[in-house]
C-alpha cells in the first residue's frame, strides 16, 4: 500500500508540474502552425496600447513565441518541484511552482491562437487576455486540488543549540559575522549578468537606440546581485541586525520584541524559492545565501527571521542569553 501510495504522489506531481503543461504547449503550436500556414507571409504580430498594430512579422513568430516562453519555464519549474519533492515533503511553494508552468502557458497559448485567429485582435487585447487570464486561473486553481497538499509550517530541520551564554548583571556581549553565498553561485550569477548585459548591448544597437531603456537592466541585475549576496549579522542587547554588503536592504529586530531563537538546518530552493530576502510562505522572512545551518529568531509579533550563517548555534546562545536576562 505503501508503494502504490508513493506512486500516485509523484505521479500527480509529475502529471501537473511537467506533462500537462508540456502537452498544452504541443497542442497550441501544433494548432498555431497549421493556422500559420493559411495566413499571409505577413500579420500583425504586436501592438499598442489603444489596440493599434505596430509591429508586422511573420505568422509563425507567434507560435514560436509559445515555445521560446512556455517550454523553458516549464522545464525550469516542473523540474524544480519534481527534484524538490524527491528530497522531501511537497511544500506550499512547490505546489505554486508546479501549476505556474500550466498557467502561464495557457495564458499566453489562448492569447498567441487569438491573434492568429482573429485578425481584428487589436481591437480588443484586454478582453483577450482577460479570457486568458480567467482560463488559466481556473484551470491553475483545479490542477492545485489534484496535487497532493502541501506543507505550510515547515521551516527547516531543528538542531540541537548550545544552552544560553552565561551574563552577569552589566556584561555586554555581542556576536558578529559575515555570511555570503558561494563562490561558485557568484560566479554563474555574475556570468548570466554578463551575458543579460550583451543581449541587452546587441538590442540596442540593433535598433538603433529605440530601446535605450533596456540598458538599465544589466544595472538592476548588478544590483540585485550585490544587495542579496553578502550579510552582516550582529547579535548585541540590541537585538538582531542584518544588513547587506552595501548598507541596504536591512532587517533589524529589537531584543524587547524578540521570545527565542533556535538554530536551523533550511533548504533554499524548497522552502524559500531561492536566495536573497525572501518572504517565505511558512511564515518567515529568510535572508538566505545558501543551504545549511541557520539562525532563526522567535518574534512575539510579525513574522520570525531566519538567516543562513555560519556558527549560528553561538549566535542563539547569546541571543537566548539576552532575552532571559533581567532588565537592568
Amino acid at each position: 500500500m505503501h508503494t502504490v501510495n508513493h506512486a500516485l504522489y509523484t505521479a500527480r506531481i509529475l502529471i501537473v508540474a511537467l506533462i500537462l503543461p508540456l502537452v498544452l504547449a504541443g497542442i497550441a503550436l501544433a494548432v498555431g502552425f497549421t493556422i500559420a500556414s493559411h495566413l499571409p507571409g505577413s500579420i500583425a504580430v504586436h501592438w499598442d496600447l489603444s489596440g493599434k498594430p505596430d509591429g508586422y512579422g511573420s505568422p509563425y513568430s507567434l507560435p514560436i513565441t509559445v515555445a521560446a516562453v512556455c517550454l523553458p519555464l516549464t522545464a525550469i519549474f516542473g523540474g524544480a518541484v519534481i527534484l524538490l519533492s524527491h528530497r522531501g515533503p511537497l511544500t506550499l511553494l512547490g505546489k505554486v511552482l508546479a501549476v505556474s508552468s500550466t498557467w502561464i502557458t495557457l495564458l499566453i497559448s489562448v492569447i498567441v491562437l487569438s491573434a492568429l485567429v482573429d485578425t481584428g485582435f487589436g481591437s480588443n487585447p484586454g478582453g483577450i487576455f482577460a479570457l486568458g487570464f480567467a482560463l488559466a486561473t481556473i484551470v491553475a486553481a483545479g490542477l492545485w486540488f489534484v496535487l497532493p497538499p502541501g506543507l505550510r509550517g515547515v521551516g527547516g530541520t531543528r538542531l540541537p543549540s548550545p544552552p544560553p551564554v552565561s551574563l552577569t548583571t552589566g556584561e555586554r556581549a555581542s556576536w558578529i559575522r559575515t555570511t555570503s553565498a558561494s563562490r561558485a553561485f557568484i560566479a554563474v550569477v555574475i556570468g548570466a549578468s554578463v551575458l543579460v548585459a550583451a543581449a541587452t548591448t546587441l538590442s540596442v544597437i540593433s535598433t538603433a537606440g529605440q530601446y535605450w531603456a533596456l540598458s538599465f537592466i544589466p544595472v538592476v541585475v548588478i544590483l540585485l546581485l550585490l544587495t542579496n549576496f553578502t550579510w552582516t549579522v550582529r547579535v548585541d542587547a540590541r537585538g538582531v541586525r542584518v544588513r547587506s554588503v552595501i548598507g541596504v536592504p536591512w532587517v533589524s529586530i529589537p531584543l524587547d520584541q524578540i521570545t527565542s531563537a533556535d538554530v536551523i538546518e533550511v533548504q533554499a530552493l524548497a522552502q524559500y524559492g531561492g536566495w536573497g530576502i525572501r518572504w517565505a510562505l511558512n511564515g518567515r522572512i529568510g535572508v538566505i545565501v545558501r543551504s545549511g545551518e541557520a539562525l532563526e529568531v522567535h518574534r512575539a509579533k510579525g513574522l520570525d527571521l531566519v538567516v543562513t550563517v555560519d556558527d549560528a548555534g553561538t549566535a542563539a546562545a547569546l541571543l537566548n542569553a539576552l532575552v532571559t536576562r533581567s532588565p537592568e
